[in-house]
């Protein structure tokens, strides 16, 4: 009834400067199981893509005092354009201090003007790509560093951001070319190095990406990200995980609490079938990080290739309550119930799996996405439609909102969220959510009709009329509406208008079985036994026919 648009994993991880294993000299204005599955594989090489950026270095400052010198300092910049307003230095200094403060659509503005005053400041681009990248808005990103970029060719950060934003569309020849133009530029930039490493891999060109690997360690040895995914590399595409594990152990005595780099480690002893190890390292990993889904699942991988598979089935459980979106421990679950015996679980968690991993390349991408940039709202809005089509709508919810946080225009999160709310049995979340996707966009006519589903089922019957024929006023004959028109004359108990109104539905579309129910059910209102029945058994025939 509820229907949502149609939306539109293990690459390595590119380095950020926000990156806590981030290299010395950042940019100043950057960012299993054994078996023939490919996902297996899949699932390894996103994690490298996607490793250790997302986690912070330590705050220099509180949050109460980050907050007062944004303020200060946007207070200090509109003075300063107050005081010159012909000036555009204070404009690109005030989007700065607005794109901090995830104030989007006003940087825009501020950079904007910037360049109304002077078209060749290459800093206004760079600060615009730098807002529609956070945006998820990638096609326009690459486009502004490009101008940042044709305006001052040694810009080396605009190079540098411009490859961060194809590594994340996997535009990895692209991304070789921005980085290569930076290291000519800065030839000893860590991060840099690292970043090349990633294009190298992509398009697996794994010789040169460990050797780029390697030159970002030698450049920065405490770069502990640039030792994780050299050590992950090694031993995932070139076999050598025995000589890996120091390069692994490198990364984890420069940050011993980063559970990605233990679980990193413990992978490593489950290829080379040290499974006593692996379990001691991914027991560790989920005490620093509780809800690591791949922490949990390593950890049931690792006691199922010691034999304790009841304890592996409760730890890969936790796994999916954590991510149920996630192949991998569907499929080791499967195993592990399978080798207890279980044949009737093992069989039925296969079909899960195979259910999931119907979705993995949108899951992949999206996780991609993510890893680029975690305020992807396009990333959040696709992991959002998976969960919905796997009939999650808690997870699906979660999404969306993280969507609608970073683009609160985005009409269509807002529409599939009141679908998820309603899925949950919160009808009035359902209805809020539906009106703001309408408020954004007038015409959106799914939105129409559901709102008008959501004001049935909550009994305001009136308010559901007025909103299917608002979907007929943009779509006559649009036969989800006029079922919703027959049904809220069934209500009102006026059944020679719902009769009518099912009629005009079969009209528009024949085979739309519930319909024939609809007419039943007024025939009886109206006393037409006879009809009614006819109408039923018409109702189950066309069921019948209609089931795969």
């Amino acid at each position: 009834m509820f229907a949502g648009r149609a939306a539109s994993g293990r690459d390595w991880r590119i380095s950020t400067p926000t990156s806590s294993s981030s290299s010395k000299n950042p940019s100043t204005s950057g960012p299993s199981m054994r078996r023939g599955h490919r996902l297996t594989i899949c699932l390894v090489v996103s994690v490298w893509f996607f490793a250790g950026c997302t986690m912070l270095d330590p705050p220099e400052e509180t949050t109460v005092q980050l907050r007062e010198r944004l303020q200060q300092e946007e207070m200090s910049y509109r003075q300063k354009i107050q005081q010159d307003p012909q000036d555009a230095t204070p404009h690109i200094e005030l989007g700065d201090v607005l794109l901090e403060q995830s104030r989007f659509d006003e940087a825009l503005t501020a950079y904007g003007a910037a360049l109304d005053l002077d078209p060749s400041q290459a800093s206004a681009f760079l600060g615009m790509g730098n807002v529609l990248f956070r945006r998820g808005d990638s096609e326009r990103a690459i486009a502004a560093y490009q101008r940042s970029i044709a305006i001052d060719p040694e810009n080396v950060d605009a190079y540098r951001k411009l490859a961060d934003v194809y590594l994340g569309a996997r535009r990895y020849i692209e991304a070789q070319q921005a980085l290569d133009s930076a290291l000519a530029m800065e030839p000893d930039h860590a991060r840099t190095h690292y970043n090349l490493g990633v294009a190298y891999s992509g398009w697996r060109s794994y010789p040169s990406a460990v050797a780029a690997l390697k030159r970002a360690t030698e450049l920065d040895d405490e770069y502990a990200l640039a030792f994780y995914t050299l050590g992950d590399m090694q031993c995932l595409k070139l076999g050598e995980c025995e000589g890996s594990i120091e390069l692994m152990k490198s990364a984890i005595h420069l940050e011993p609490e980063n559970a990605l780099f233990q679980t990193g480690l413990g992978r490593m002893y489950l290829r080379l079938s040290r499974y006593v190890e692996a379990t001691e390292v991914f027991r560790k990993s989920t005490r620093l990080d509780s809800t690591s889904a791949p922490a949990w699942n390593g950890l049931g991988q690792a006691l199922a290739g010691s034999g304790e598979y009841a304890e592996a089935e409760t730890h890969l459980q936790h796994a999916l309550r954590l991510n149920p979106a996630y192949p991998e421990a569907h499929y080791n679950l499967s195993s592990v119930f399978l080798r207890q015996g279980k044949i009737e679980e093992g069989q039925r968690q296969k079909a899960v799996f195979d259910r999931v991993n119907s979705y993995f390349d949108a899951i992949r991408k999206s996780r991609m996405l993510l890893a680029t940039n975690p305020n992807d709202p396009v990333a959040h809005y696709n992991m959002g439609t998976v969960y919905t089509n796997l009939g999650l709508p808690e997870k699906a919810a979660e999404q969306f909102r993280h969507t609608l946080a970073i683009n609160p225009m985005h009409a269509q999160a807002w529409h599939n969220l009141g679908s998820a709310n309603i899925r949950m049995e919160q009808l009035n979340e359902g209805i809020v959510a539906y009106r703001q996707a309408l408020a954004i966009d007038d015409k959106y006519e799914l939105a129409w009709n559901n709102l008008g589903n959501a004001y049935l089922m909550a009994g305001h019957v009136g308010q559901a009329q007025l909103s299917y024929n608002k979907v007929l006023e943009l779509h006559p004959g649009y036969a989800d509406a006029l079922h919703g028109l027959g049904n809220a004359a069934l209500q009102n108990e006026d059944y020679g208008q719902a009769l009518e109104h099912y009629s005009s539905v079969l009209e528009a579309d024949s085979s739309y079985v519930t319909a024939h129910y609809g007419r039943a059910m007024a025939y009886r209102g109206l006393g037409d036994t006879t009809r009614a029945v006819d109408a039923l058994r018409t109702f189950r025939a066309t069921q019948v026919g209609s089931d795969p």
